[in-house]
């Protein structure tokens, strides 16, 4: 029985399995060279947000420094920064020589650290995207003949006229862009103290004003970086 010849490749046989071959490598180096890309712009991606998360932190320092430079031999009033997350800090203002009692009147002590205060964010507002005053009471209801005759009728009210007047005083300043601010009245829902404690200390931390500061990240990879 004759067994059935095999034929020699042929030159396009060569030339077709060349072919092949140089397609696979192709894939290969192909794939190598975007995944060598994606690592890059992964690494440039991350040193960016490093950056930008560094630069927020230094510019939120620079502030606590400069608000803590005008608390200095302030009596009365106390001042406290709280970072919040990387890009938000907290201001609480707390004292009896803020407000009058039961109004939102600022007395000459409030009103003289508040403008400080206000000039020196409005100096810095090009590092905020924005800037909310919240107002905060105590768990006592306003009652009392003092509240009566300034015609509050409860804590939200009073925490939210209370806000708004900082705000109306921030917006004097001629650092500021008005259009960064806002203001809202938290009422008693969001005290510092134990609940169950109702000590004059506890209540009159409770009693206050913060002002929350979001930071900006726009314009700092670019080089657009304030000193």
């Amino acid at each position: 029985m004759m067994m059935p010849m095999r034929l020699a490749p042929s030159a396009d046989d060569y030339r077709n399995e060349g072919v092949r071959r140089w397609a696979t490598l192709s894939d290969v180096v192909l794939s190598m060279l975007l995944v060598l890309i994606l690592f890059v712009l992964a690494q440039f991606l991350n040193y960016e947000q490093i950056f930008v998360q560094e630069e927020i932190d230094r510019r939120k320092e620079r502030v606590e420094m400069q608000i803590h430079a005008e608390a200095v031999g302030r009596d009365g009033i106390t001042i406290e920064v709280v970072s919040v997350d990387d890009l938000s800090q907290r201001i609480r203002v707390t004292g009896e020589l803020v407000f009058e009692e039961c109004r939102d009147n600022l007395r000459p002590t409030g009103r003289e650290l508040l403008m400080a205060l206000g000039t020196t964010l409005g100096r810095n507002q090009s590092f905020f995207e924005s800037i909310q005053v919240e107002g905060h009471t105590d768990r006592q209801n306003p009652t009392g003949i003092v509240c009566r005759q300034a015609g509050i009728e409860d804590n939200w009210q009073l925490s939210a006229q209370r806000a708004t007047e900082v705000v109306r005083l921030f917006s004097s300043s001629e650092f500021f862009d008005a259009a960064q601010l806002s203001s809202v009245g938290r009422g008693e829902h969001h005290p510092l103290s134990n609940p169950a404690d109702t000590t004059v200390t506890a209540l009159s931390s409770d009693r206050r004003i913060e002002i929350v500061l979001r930071y900006s990240q726009q314009g700092i990879f670019d080089g657009n970086s304030d000193d």
